[in-house]
């Protein structure tokens, strides 16, 4: 899998996801294969995290010696490779281990869960969708430590198109779109979605499309 930019709510699911487990961190790094116009501050449960670019290990390295106040917290945004930052950088991430290589580790992250079900697959897009369109407060963990694909769509699915239903199969996905306001925000939607959704060909039948 390839490595996305993160954008600022990712990078912001990622940090909860380390405080979840080290509420105390203080340095985090996070990979990203270029810079982006990320806000210079986050704030997470009461705690400011400045974001902070590097692609070089020396510069790194400096910035880094000047993280010694006990209100100091960063997030390092870096593309480079754990052999590039060598043993004494990684070291500095020891206690919040977060150098995530992809939008599924963060999804991951995101829901508390230990593996994903295989019938989601490996696209980077699903994992990129959930992770843009989380809640304010985050989603609930799932049970038993896996994210299964009934509860990856439904929480999809509510949070893009506002379809709420436990099982989101192609009957709940046929009725929803009866209603005008759901044609329109199926119409919406990016073609990757529309082709991954159950019964996908039967919904796409019946409506016009604006492509």
């Amino acid at each position: 899998m390839s490595i996305r930019v993160p954008s600022p709510k990712q990078i912001a699911e990622q940090v909860d996801g380390v405080l979840q487990r080290s509420p105390e961190a203080r340095l985090i790094g996070i990979r990203s294969p270029a810079r982006r116009a990320w806000p210079e501050i986050i704030d997470r449960g009461g705690q400011r995290f400045r974001l902070l670019w590097s692609e070089s290990g020396l510069d790194l390295r400096d910035r880094l010696a000047g993280l010694d106040g006990e209100e100091d917290r960063l997030v390092v945004l870096t593309s480079l490779s754990d052999e590039a930052l060598g043993p004494d950088l990684l070291a500095r991430f020891e206690k919040a281990p977060q150098l995530q290589k992809n939008s599924w580790e963060m999804l991951r992250a995101a829901f508390q869960a230990r593996d994903v079900d295989p019938r989601l697959g490996d696209e980077e897009w699903l994992a990129e969708f959930l992770l843009e369109h989380a809640p304010a407060g985050g989603y609930p963990p799932v049970l038993g430590g896996v994210l299964d694909a009934d509860t990856a769509w439904r929480h999809l699915l509510a949070r893009t198109i506002g379809l709420e239903a436990q099982r989101p199969d192609v009957e709940a996905l046929l009725a929803w779109t009866l209603d005008e306001t759901g044609i329109e925000q199926f119409r919406r939607l990016p073609r990757t979605f529309v082709a991954a959704l159950p019964g996908a060909s039967r919904i796409s039948a019946g409506v016009p499309w604006g492509w």
